[in-house]
């Protein structure tokens, strides 16, 4: 046994091709090869790492190499993450099994400035991992109450001698969910086209009634001749036949670009090639290709990415079965410049709130030739963030969208292009930005468009016509507790802390309780103009809820728990711009716990029952491509925060009270979209959140009997059925 060994920045010594920036924490890499050294000892157990870069969107991956004694072997890297969403964030264990001389970290394979944030290590001898990874099981058995539930699971696990899948939940319980190399390679074998499936498939492409005719729009400007070759041969070697590849070629300068598209145009009739003769740019070359186009449908490709074989057939599958769609899109991965596929993206179906935050559909997405010329086809005013501006466009148009969760599209990732990559970014935050304010327009939604966490990504800001008044519900047992080392309690903390902070002035405060409140907290709270209003009856959370809700004032509600801490001041206004919308029907925000660990980001109803999804991450963790720090769509959020407008809470039955303690507020949530109206999660209203402090929560055999009676057939359309269903922590199924 020995102890911990630890390490930070601090410990990093810049070895090549570094310079420190103006600012703490900036480095500038000079070349293609920058790297950070670590001298240590390290002895097997289990390495925790953590990391965070941040830098312009580049498609960079962050790599780490350990000595095992002969020096840094370069096959033996292991990929912590990629910049291509502008930051880097890994909260990852490593499993140490040789000792350790040193270790070195990449933070990018080209030159370019970022700032290294957080760098931090810890070995942990076996023992301790053990120990950790049980408890962070317990803490979440308990927090998703199905602690019985999941230890049986890993004992049956542990009796039946799948280590690997049981070390994968165990993981799992630190955080450590999302993209894990070695399961997206499971899942790559579960799901490759073996000679029987494609027999299966082509049989099924040649028995497909009415298959429709896709073209395949391709905008070229001198790609390296292999990645051109490869696109082509991907479109050539599909399953389906039933295609035409439209090429557009931009005026390109390489001399192989005419000579290789001439070459497979001759090879196979269905290439159509246009060869501009000025270069336009990649819109232009779109618009040029889209002209060739006598699909019904078009489906978008980049000129050094590779479509799937399967992908054109898995697309007209879907349009045969439903004629009537007007865009599908798929699930995407990278590929690296070896040929490996990496970062899958397991997409969620059809989230406009989400889309309006990042272009999630990108690849591969297919359009209805009609409905994409309608729309004004592509906008050079957008290059740079084109396909993102005509989704827009079109989906402002039709809302009959599918997604299929299958990996269709292979990004490739070439860092030779991140000079050019670094210099169109700020074109292509300006044009998604523009692109996203004119579609708002055109929808005649009034709102402004902020920057997101990264270039790419957006913030969304409704104007409030009004000022409606809102009422704040908070159910209390008003407990005298010891807070930030005051004697006081939940409840006049989170009203102090509502009154003081909250920027947002019309509302109301009434609070529920069982004739608990002590004299002098009635009188302090009454200063603040808090309503307060008795109950009588056992403690049922739906019941008390309801009470409060038929009293209220306000054409919002919003449930809050007592032992809430606002954050940001503008917490009111951005549940409001979202509560206020009539397709929205209930708005959640962003709650982190006080060691600032994550609590609430939205919640996974999935395998029967409701989880938080990246509960106990750290706070500075952006989830599954930003699903903790983008605006989006979720089956439900929690009732801790939660706003929703008086006239839904009525016209759907308020909280049903057959849940007195526990999924009432998911019930309600699951009742909301039945209604068809939509959930969202906001990153942007953040409140600190001391959980159960105030009430022991217990879960009862009856009431999930009851919850998974009633929404049995309830399949989570925000989380992917790709992910482990029961985790909902975005960790891949591998089985």
């Amino acid at each position: 046994m020995f102890s911990v060994q630890r390490f930070d920045v601090r410990d990093l010594r810049p070895i090549q091709q570094l310079t420190a920036g103006a600012r703490a924490g900036q480095w500038i890499s000079s070349e293609d090869d920058p790297c950070f050294h670590l001298t240590c000892s390290l002895r097997s157990g289990w390495l925790h790492l953590q990391l965070s870069i941040s830098s312009a969107p580049r498609s960079d991956d962050v790599v780490v190499y350990f000595d095992y004694g002969r020096g840094f072997e370069l096959d033996e890297g292991i990929t912590l993450g990629s910049m291509t969403t502008g930051s880097c964030v890994v909260d990852r264990y490593i499993p140490i099994t040789r000792p350790v001389r040193g270790m070195r970290l990449d933070p990018l394979d080209a030159p370019g400035a970022f700032d290294l944030l957080e760098f931090k290590v810890e070995l942990l001898p076996r023992w301790r991992f053990l120990v950790r990874t049980l408890r962070g099981s317990w803490v979440r058995g308990v927090a998703e109450r199905n602690l019985l539930k999941s230890a049986g699971k890993g004992a049956a696990l542990l009796l039946t001698g799948r280590i690997p899948t049981l070390r994968t939940k165990l993981l799992a319980s630190l955080g450590h969910g999302g993209y894990e190399p070695r399961a997206y390679d499971a899942w790559m074998r579960n799901h490759a086209i073996t000679p029987e499936r494609r027999a299966a498939l082509r049989a099924e492409a040649e028995a497909l009634a009415a298959p429709p005719k896709i073209s395949v729009i391709l905008p070229v400007y001198n790609p390296p001749e292999q990645y051109l070759r490869r696109a082509l041969d991907s479109v050539c070697s599909q399953i389906y036949p039933h295609w035409e590849l439209c090429v557009a070629d931009d005026a390109s300068t390489a001399p192989w670009v005419k000579t290789t598209l001439a070459e497979y145009a001759q090879r196979d009739g269905r290439i159509k090639v246009n060869h501009r003769t000025t270069n336009g740019g990649i819109s232009a070359a779109s618009n040029t290709a889209l002209e060739m186009a006598s699909g019904s449908y078009v489906a978008l490709l980049d000129h050094d990415d590779e479509l799937a074989e399967h992908a054109l057939l898995s697309m007209a599958r879907e349009i045969a079965a439903d004629p009537g769609l007007d865009i599908l899109y798929s699930d995407e991965d990278k590929l690296r410049v070896d040929g490996k596929r990496t970062e899958p993206f397991f997409k969620p179906d059809w989230s406009p709130e989400y889309l309006l935050a990042i272009n999630y559909l990108c690849h591969l997405t297919v359009l209805r030739t009609q409905l994409v010329r309608q729309a004004g086809g592509f906008r050079s005013v957008c290059d740079g963030a084109q396909d993102f501006d005509l989704f827009l466009r079109a989906t402002g148009r039709s809302a009959r969208i599918k997604h299929i969760a299958d990996i269709l599209y292979h990004w490739r990732m070439i860092p030779g292009s991140t000079a050019l990559v670094n210099d169109a970014k700020p074109r292509a935050h300006a044009a998604g930005t523009l692109a996203l304010r004119e579609a708002l327009a055109a929808r005649g939604v009034a709102a402004t468009v902020e920057p997101g966490p990264w270039s790419t990504a957006y913030s969304v800001r409704y104007r409030l016509s009004d000022t409606p008044r809102v009422s704040i519900i908070i159910p209390s047992t008003c407990k005298p507790i010891t807070l930030h080392g005051t004697r006081t309690s939940h409840i006049e903390n989170c009203v102090r802390s509502i009154t003081e902070k909250s920027s947002y002035r019309n509302f109301e405060i009434i609070v529920l309780d069982r004739n608990q409140m002590a004299t002098d907290l009635e009188a302090r709270l009454a200063g603040w103009s808090v309503r307060r209003i008795t109950y009588d009856q056992p403690f049922n959370w739906s019941a008390v809820n309801n009470l409060g809700a038929a009293q209220a004032n306000g054409a919002h509600l919003l449930f809050l728990n007592d032992d809430m801490e606002i954050l940001t001041p503008d917490w009111l206004e951005r549940l409001l711009e979202f509560s206020a919308r009539s397709e929205i029907g209930a708005v959640g925000g962003r709650l982190v716990f006080p060691d600032q660990r994550l609590q609430h980001v939205g919640v996974v109803v999935a395998n029967g029952l409701p989880h938080h999804s990246c509960y106990g991450r750290a706070a500075t963790d952006t989830g599954y491509f930003g699903a903790a720090v983008l605006h989006r769509n979720v089956s439900a959020v929690t009732g801790a925060c939660m706003m929703t407008r008086a006239e839904v809470f009525n016209s759907v039955g308020r909280f049903g009270e057959e849940f007195p303690l526990n999924y009432n507020d998911i019930d309600y949530c699951l009742k909301v979209i039945a209604a068809g109206k939509r959930i969202v999660y906001t990153p942007y209203a953040q409140l600190l959140h001391h959980e159960s402090a105030s009430r022991q929560r217990i879960v009862t055999e009856e009431e999930i009997r009851l919850f998974r009676s009633k929404w049995v057939q309830w399949r989570d359309p925000f989380y992917s059925p790709n992910f482990a269903q029961e985790f909902n922590d975005y960790g891949i199924a591998t089985t």
